[in-house]
């Protein structure tokens, strides 16, 4: 079984790079032997390859996804329809609804496309969004629709009925 798997991992991600090759080959090692014929280093060393590999290349679902400030001015712009605001020393999102100021968020000027959003500074929208961080984050990446963050908003009595109707078309 072991020699299968070697053979398995070696032609599948022969053409990948060489790292992710050998920590999951030795992973796969570990598991299969229970761990007990590596000397503690090198587990160490390969369980921090493998944290990494979560983060890189997505191999578990709870592995975290970044966004990035393009993700969030396309949220803001298309899909919730923040009005921009470019004065002082952050640049600026509005949800204006009915002349009224509903909810904000802002982020510094000198992040720029593929700037990956610290998870407090998030934390921190989330709480000036008037939402939960999970909807935020899911908002921000695809995974739930505005209705959702709406009816958020429509749940803490931010927005009416009619408001709500109006967001969502």
């Amino acid at each position: 079984m072991l020699q299968r798997a070697r053979y398995v991992i070696y032609t599948r991600l022969k053409r990948q790079k060489a790292r992710l090759c050998v920590v999951i080959f030795t992973l796969l090692l570990m598991s299969l032997s229970g761990c007990r014929s590596m000397k503690r280093r090198y587990q160490n060393h390969y369980v921090r390859n493998l944290i990494g590999l979560k983060c890189i290349y997505g191999l578990c679902s709870e592995s975290p996804m970044g966004i990035c400030v393009r993700d969030l001015k396309h949220i803001a712009k298309t899909v919730l329809g923040c009005e921009l605001e470019e004065d002082g020393d952050h640049i600026r999102y509005n949800l204006i609804v009915n002349g009224r100021d509903i909810a904000n968020f802002k982020y510094s000027h000198s992040w720029r496309g593929n700037f990956q959003i610290p998870e407090v500074i998030l934390h921190s929208q989330a709480r000036s969004m008037h939402c939960s961080l999970q909807t935020w984050k899911s908002l921000l990446q695809g995974r739930i629709t505005k209705k959702m963050y709406f009816r958020e908003l429509l749940e803490k009595a931010l927005i009416s009925q009619a408001e709500f109707e109006t967001l969502c078309k």
